[in-house]
């Protein structure tokens, strides 16, 4: 999985023509973004959207870390990969 986002314009508005997934950051950079703010995170809803942080400091004995991975593994959900070749013509921002 890749640690991306869409490049910041402010010009840039929601086009579903251009592709209807090409807007916000992927998991994996979310999670590394919430990372460094001191949450981490604990799952998504079952399509492996709507991502959940709590903070290291509530509940880790009780509510483990899970990686992106673990939760991109819901049956009718595109793989990243095929999602991410259908636009990788488009523009997109690494993150660390």
């Amino acid at each position: 999985m890749r640690s991306i986002t869409v490049p910041y314009d402010p010009d840039w508005g929601y086009d579903a023509a251009q592709h209807p997934h090409y807007h916000g950051a992927s998991l994996p950079a979310l999670t590394s973004l919430a990372n460094t703010k001191g949450y981490r995170l604990v799952g998504t809803n079952r399509f492996g959207y709507n991502a959940f942080y709590l903070r290291d400091d509530i509940a880790l004995d009780l509510i483990p870390a899970v990686t992106p991975a673990e939760c991109r593994n819901h049956p009718i959900r595109q793989s990243d990969e095929t999602i991410f070749l259908s636009m990788s013509h488009l523009p997109f921002a690494e993150v660390q």
